[in-house]
This record gives C-alpha cells, sequence and structure tokens, in this order.
C-alpha cells in the first residue's frame, strides 16, 4: 500500500481529459453519460446566512458567496428567512445528478460543516440508499473560535458513499511520530543508531522446529514452530547480519523490526493532520472556504486509480482540478461562476478559451451575476479591479475612474454621481460601461465635455463584446500610457 508521502509524487503521465465548464452545475451534469464517472467529490456551498465577498490575491477579480437559500416569509411581512427545505432541494437534486453519472464501481465524497451536514447526510442516504461507508471529521485548526456560550467548531465533516459494491477504497498510511517510534521502538542499535522493537521466533505450530545459528542447533518446544525456516533465516542473517536480538535471559533469539522501515500507520475517520490554509499559505488563491490540496488528494487517492475520470460539480477554487492533474487523473469541473472557473484555468495554466459555456454573448452577460459583470469589464479593458462599489469607482485604468453598471438604457442621473466622483478624485477623464445608454446620458456627456471639461467614455458591452472598448480608450486617450491628468 502506498504510503500517503508518495500520493503527490506520481510520474508516467499520459494526456488527460481536462474539462472546465461554466455553468449552473445541475443543468450541466445532465448533459454527462451516466456511468462516465470513477469519483466524484463536491464541497457544496454552506446553508449560512452570510454573504461573502473577497477580491482574490492577484488583485483583479473579485468573487461573491451570498447566500441561496433564502425565501420570503409567506406572512407578508416582507421578511426573509434561511429554508431548509430549499437547501435540502438543491442538495437532492446535485447529488441524484452524480448519482447517475458515477460508475458502478465510483466512490461519491460530499464535504459539510456543521451548518447542514445531518440534513445533507439524509439527503445523500436517499439517494444512495445505504449510510455512508465512512464518517471522517477533518480537524481544521487548533485555534479556538467559540464564544462563552458555545464550543469552538474546528472541524468539518466529509461523508463518502459508494454506488455499489465494486467499489473499493484504499486506505492510506501516515509515518509514525517521534512519540510512537519511542514508544514503540525503544531499543537503540549501538553501532548503526537504528530504533527497533523485537519479536520472538517462536510462534504455536508444528514447523519448521530447527534451526542453526552460529553452529548451534535450536528446537522449538513441544506444540511450538520458529517463524523462518533455515532459508529464510540465512537470507535475512546475510542481508542484515544484526537482525537477531540476544536478550541476557533469553533461550532462543529475537528478531528485529526497525522503525525506519515501517510502512506506517493506517489512518482512521480522524483526521488531524492536516491543517486549514493559513493567511499567509502560498497555497491560498484568496477563496474563503479553499480546501488544502493535501486534503484533497488524500481523497482521490483512497477513491480512485492512475488516468481516472474525477468529477467535482462545484469547482470553486480549482484544489480538485490541481490536485487530480498531478496524480496523473482526468477531470470535469463545473462551476456557475465565470469568475472562479477562469481562475482555475489560470491556476492550471490553461487557456480561457479552453473553458466550456463561459458567456459571450450581449444577453448571456446581461444576466451575470453584478460582480460577474464586474469582472468581466475591468478584465476585457485592462482596469484594476475594486471589489464593491466604492465612492462611485468600480476599477481603474491607469489613472482613469471606471463606473460599470449592468443595466440597459443606463439613465443620466448615474452619469452625474459618477462625474462627481471623478471630479472628487481630481481627475477630468472617466470611463463608464453599460450594456446600452439613454439619449439623456449621451447628451449629457456631451455638456460635461464642453462646459466642464470633464470627459466621459461610454463603453457599451457590445463595445467589448466586438473587440473595439479597448481601440476607443486608445483614441480617446485614455489607456494608461496616455493618460494626461494626474
Amino acid at each position: 500500500m502506498m504510503p500517503e508521502s508518495k500520493i503527490l509524487d506520481m510520474s508516467g503521465m499520459k494526456q488527460p481529459t481536462e474539462r472546465i465548464i461554466c455553468g449552473d452545475s445541475i443543468e450541466k451534469l445532465k448533459a454527462l453519460p451516466d456511468e462516465s464517472i470513477d469519483f466524484c467529490y463536491i464541497d457544496p456551498p454552506a446553508f449560512t446566512d452570510r454573504t461573502f465577498q473577497t477580491i482574490w490575491n492577484d488583485g483583479e477579480e473579485t468573487r461573491s458567496f451570498g447566500d441561496r437559500w433564502i425565501t420570503e416569509n409567506p406572512d407578508g411581512s416582507g421578511k426573509a428567512f434561511k429554508d431548509i427545505n430549499k437547501y435540502k432541494t438543491w442538495i437532492s437534486d446535485i447529488v441524484t445528478q452524480i448519482y447517475r453519472v458515477l460508475k458502478r464501481s465510483g466512490g461519491f465524497c460530499i464535504h459539510c460543516d456543521w451548518w447542514a451536514d445531518f440534513q445533507i447526510r439524509i439527503e445523500c442516504e436517499k439517494i444512495f440508499n445505504h449510510d455512508p461507508l465512512n464518517v471522517i471529521t477533518w480537524k481544521r485548526t487548533d485555534r479556538i473560535k467559540g464564544t462563552s456560550s458555545c464550543l469552538s467548531r474546528n472541524t468539518d465533516t466529509i461523508f463518502i458513499y459508494a454506488k455499489s459494491d465494486a467499489f473499493s477504497m484504499r486506505i492510506p498510511r501516515v509515518p509514525l511520530t517521534d512519540l510512537q517510534k519511542e514508544r514503540d521502538y525503544a531499543n537503540i542499535e549501538p553501532e548503526t543508531g537504528r530504533r527497533f522493537s523485537t519479536n520472538g521466533l517462536v510462534k504455536a505450530g508444528n514447523e519448521p522446529k530447527q534451526l542453526i545459528i552460529n553452529e548451534t542447533t535450536y528446537i522449538a518446544p513441544p506444540g511450538k514452530r520458529f517463524s523462518w525456516n533455515q532459508e529464510t533465516l540465512d537470507k535475512k542473517l546475510q542481508e542484515n547480519p544484526r537482525i537477531l536480538y540476544w536478550s541476557r535471559d533469553g533461550k532462543y533469539p529475537r528478531y528485529k523490526k526497525y522503525a525506519d522501515e515501517h510502512k506506517g500507520v493506517p489512518i482512521t475517520c480522524l483526521w488531524t493532520d492536516i491543517p486549514e490554509i493559513s493567511t499567509i499559505s502560498p497555497e491560498r488563491i484568496g477563496y474563503p472556504t479553499q480546501k488544502p490540496i493535501k486534503l484533497i488528494a488524500r481523497l482521490i487517492y483512497m477513491c480512485s486509480h492512475k488516468y481516472d475520470v474525477i468529477l467535482d460539480a462545484c469547482g470553486g477554487g480549482g484544489t480538485t482540478a490541481e490536485a487530480a492533474k498531478r496524480m496523473n487523473r482526468q477531470f470535469i469541473i463545473v462551476d456557475v461562476s465565470p469568475t472562479a472557473c477562469r481562475l482555475i484555468a489560470n491556476r492550471l495554466g490553461m487557456p480561457a478559451s479552453t473553458i466550456e459555456g463561459l458567456p459571450c454573448t450581449e444577453d448571456e452577460i446581461s444576466t451575470m451575476e453584478p460582480f460577474e459583470w464586474q469582472n468581466w469589464v475591468n478584465r476585457e479593458i485592462g482596469a484594476k479591479n475594486m471589489g464593491h462599489d466604492k465612492n462611485g469607482i468600480d476599477g481603474w485604468l491607469g489613472d482613469v475612474p471606471v463606473q460599470t453598471k449592468q443595466m440597459r438604457s443606463v439613465e443620466r442621473g448615474l452619469l452625474d454621481a459618477f462625474s462627481t466622483a471623478v471630479r472628487r478624485k481630481g481627475k477630468k477623464n472617466g470611463i463608464f460601461v453599460g450594456i446600452t445608454f439613454s439619449s439623456g446620458f449621451i447628451k449629457e456627456i456631451y455638456r460635461l465635455a464642453n462646459e466642464e471639461h470633464v470627459r466621459i467614455l461610454p463603453i457599451t458591452a457590445k463595445d467589448i463584446i466586438e473587440k473595439r472598448a479597448r481601440t476607443m480608450i486608445r483614441k480617446a486617450g485614455m489607456s494608461p500610457k496616455d493618460v494626461l491628468y494626474a
């Protein structure tokens, strides 16, 4: 059985299937063939009442994590609440599709935090029709995050399911700790300094009954036999003349087991040896729920083999894809976010043109999430993203402020607010991007230029799609190298 230290050091690569698919996970899974996947891992969105927003560590992309499980209260109060039934329905729908695409020999791991792990387990057991093969408890950290009325929640749960009895799981081994070596291998060989334990050569049985050691013949007691025959003993002595251990009062020699030859300890369902990614880790890419690659690699090793097809239907930061690629597996990664899909491709060194399903038409782009729209605009025109709207400015192209509004027929009032923000920053140039603009908006642009000497360049989504935007910026003298106003 392969020690876990070897898991990320596989060679003999062949060209794998590498697919990154952008779109709704459930709908995209419906397009995959039945029984085409060897192993699936997902880390679904948590059932929380929080909204995350972060700027990825390249400083260019914003990723939003809104709660999609909110339902308006039917009592007419206008208040909303977390709807566990909505969440359970989504879990059931996606796991149903995963079950369909898994091969009979396939395995499935679903990663949960404490918010809804019990509900997730119930939905999975309905579909797989059995209890999980294992319930793994992953201790993420030793840090205490609790309060005076609540114990620290520093563990996650991973459920492992099999589609049928044809699934087999390999159990990784981890090296002995120093404490285990001292406890279980208490003896030290003076000549080499190697730690060892001793085991008797005599055990229950009938044969072999006789051994010759150093020209002395030893006979096993009645009802006992030696562990090795003469040929095996001679071979082991030739390989290591110190293999036998003679105690002071021992009638028979014993043999040594060395700590450095131990194959490792099989892991259990409690995982405490893989910490979560620290804020300063070079592995961190900015995704708030990013999991360590060692954690995903362990699951892939346990549940799949070389050249198998790995599916992650909640692709997120792309850790599953990177681990699969390192381990010579094929992969299919699905995520609804164009930003996430682009960053996964970048993480793997794949061109964005290989991503399937990226929004590219005006209608598709106009229906993207607002943060996705803002990312798309700033990326396409070469501007630096500013995340949430900060003082009316969504990005900077050199020294030129950029505003983005995912609206058709953008009205003049929004231009008034943006031109004020431009002047507040001491600038006289600005770029405003919308789906389309109203006639009042365009008239005000001319007035600002003629009367107040503030130039606002309007760019439509169609200008970006048809690759005119950067030329327009350059001709307007607003590209970074042409900016005249500091």
